[in-house]
């Protein structure tokens, strides 16, 4: 019951978000009270009746400023920043462009294991073993 009266809960989610949480609105069930009085006043439609009830105005153009005789103003002078710069990228000529061609690392080839062929591995090799001849000193 002090979690009702107190608006608090375990899990902080309703002094967190001003609505009441699900063990809350349980708590608020088994006693058969209103929820839409445990809610924080923010979230009721009067509140945001009344918070948007005056009419906004947009904000005039540039073209329809006042214009003054005073001079317009200047954007911040350059300061350069700490750090590595970034580096500038070379100009590319003409025909460079057009067609990207990318150098094609060449693949080394596999070799199976078992029977020494190329194009495939041991644990795919059909091909009989071919017997390891020893070393020749």
């Amino acid at each position: 019951m002090w979690l009702i009266w107190k608006k608090t809960c375990g899990c902080f989610r309703w002094e967190l978000m001003g609505v009441p949480c699900y063990h809350a609105l349980a708590c608020i069930a088994m006693q058969k009270y209103n929820w839409e009085e445990y809610v924080h006043p923010a979230y009721h439609v009067a509140t945001y009746a009344r918070t948007y009830a005056p009419a906004f105005h947009p904000m005039p153009g540039k073209n329809q400023w006042p214009k003054t005789t005073l001079p317009e103003p200047l954007p911040p002078p350059f300061k350069k920043q700490p750090g590595k710069p970034k580096g500038k990228k070379r100009v590319k000529e003409l025909a460079e462009g057009e067609d990207d061609h990318y150098v094609l690392k060449a693949k080394k080839k596999i070799f199976c294991k078992q029977c020494g062929q190329p194009g495939h591995y041991q644990k795919t090799c059909k091909n009989p073993r071919i017997q390891q001849l020893p070393p020749q000193i």
